[in-house]
């Protein structure tokens, strides 16, 4: 009965928040996960937005967002879903999280360790793509850079493909297709930080705005070769599956 009193006492106090194993949204939480080395230091990690460009006040207020870690930061840059950056945050943490557990016995630091493991795991399709396209990749770090500032642009880009991953729906089965968009995305990132002045690009300002304009043109493509294929009855020649699709962005 004490257990069951407890339970339903906490229950009345998260009941208007939402997570999944993580409670990273709201302020007071008591659960033991939080308390966690490795979750704590990933959460710190992640909200060092330090350096980053400002968002113009009439920006904050129109949006009406604070901005507490990076997620938040590229959530109104590139007009990424509420939704999404909760659940990319809190994938991000454990992800980290998880990693530096399995290192924390070796030689080295495990969160830097498990930011560079997470990068290469990450972008590894990407770098692939980028040189067989023989374009350079997009991705911005450099060799003079302190370490915390390295740490910064890489938790950066990892935190923008998650993003693009976590609204693409069917998109995903496209792997080079999330690539394509990321490269011009990582673009738009890089001018932001080099030039130290925060503007997202054009039609970009709204919360949606990137399921809208980029993830829902392509889904449409992919619904409507859906419907050529009858069900799968139609053959091959008389529609594209993903694979078909995805060629067009090698």
């Amino acid at each position: 009965m004490k257990l069951a009193k407890v339970v339903e006492e906490k229950s009345a106090h998260f009941k208007s928040y939402k997570y999944n194993i993580v409670p990273l949204n709201f302020p007071g939480s008591a659960e033991a996960v939080v308390e966690l080395p490795e979750i704590k230091s990933a959460i710190d990690v992640i909200r060092n937005i330090d350096g980053l460009p400002k968002l113009h006040m009439s920006s904050m207020q129109r949006e009406g967002k604070p901005i507490w870690d990076l997620l938040d930061w590229l959530s109104l840059a590139f007009g990424f879903q509420k939704s999404n950056v909760e659940n990319q945050r809190e994938n991000m943490v454990l992800l980290l999280a998880n990693i530096s557990t399995r290192t924390s016995g070796q030689e080295g630091h495990p969160l830097v360790d498990a930011v560079n493991d997470l990068w290469d795991k990450i972008f590894g399709n990407y770098e692939s793509w980028c040189h067989y396209l023989h374009v350079s990749s997009r991705i911005m770090i450099k060799y003079d850079d302190t370490e915390l500032k390295k740490q910064q642009l890489m938790l950066l880009h990892i935190g923008l493909y998650l993003l693009i991953w976590g609204e693409a729906s069917n998109v995903r089965f496209m792997p080079e297709c999330l690539c394509y968009i990321f490269h011009h995305m990582a673009k738009q990132l890089n001018q932001m930080v080099e030039e130290s002045y925060f503007q997202p690009p054009p039609g970009f300002e709204e919360e949606g705005s990137f399921l809208n304009i980029i993830i829902e043109p392509i889904y449409k493509v992919l619904q409507k070769e859906s419907q050529r294929s009858k069900g799968g009855t139609a053959g091959h020649s008389a529609w594209r599956n993903y694979d078909d699709l995805n060629e067009q962005f090698w």
